[in-house]
């Protein structure tokens, strides 16, 4: 991004640790497609952690690696306060209610499988909230991988993102259970967001 549209690096946020504030006008971070590293962002399989706060209620993207409808994006949809993985050209959302009150850190875990068999498609997609389960392992969903699109932090497409992100991991294979769940316990305990009950690291 030029710099009238960089983000403000903050100190003492969530459990007292670092963020990127984001204006909702015009804030986003962006790293140009390249054909060394990009693939990392674009496999055809996926898991993906984000710690973020939302601070207005607004609409806003939280990533997006798109060209078209290549790739995928993660978003507030506040309409139904709760958030949308978007891929090739259709969403699906976690529940209704799911997003944190305004201010307060949520944490999104994205697992995606594939069977690898060369197909244009998602196996299975899960969203969990905060550790919640929030989208059981849905069917297979139609996915192409970006080749060409920037990775944008902050926005998606034009709908920037109005708060706070804390951290984001993107792994390039799907974890296991066990693995999962430890990133959970790390994320959980680094910003102070509650785990559900049953929870290995509760």
């Amino acid at each position: 991004a030029s710099s009238g549209n960089q983000p403000i690096y903050r100190e003492n946020g969530a459990n007292g640790m670092p963020y990127v504030k984001f204006d909702g006008s015009d804030d986003f971070l962006s790293y140009a497609y390249d054909s060394s590293n990009s693939p990392f962002l674009n496999p055809d399989v996926l898991t993906i952690f984000t710690v973020t706060t939302d601070i207005t209620g607004m609409n806003g993207g939280i990533l997006s690696s798109r060209n078209s409808n290549d790739g995928y994006y993660i978003k507030y949809d506040n309409s139904n306060t709760r958030f949308n993985l978007g891929h090739h050209n259709t969403t699906v959302s976690t529940a209704n209610g799911s997003r944190a009150a305004l201010h307060y850190p949520n944490m999104l875990t994205i697992r995606t499988s594939d069977t690898g068999d060369g197909d244009t498609l998602w196996d299975t997609v899960q969203i969990s909230v905060d550790s919640e389960l929030s989208l059981a392992s849905t069917g297979s969903k139609t996915y192409t991988k970006n080749t060409s699109g920037a990775f944008d932090v902050g926005r998606e497409s034009s709908s920037y993102l109005n708060g706070y992100i804390h951290e984001i991991l993107i792994y390039n294979v799907a974890l296991t259970d066990t693995d999962v769940e430890k990133v959970e316990g790390y994320l959980s305990r680094k910003y102070g967001i509650s785990l559900h009950n049953n929870h290995t690291y509760k």
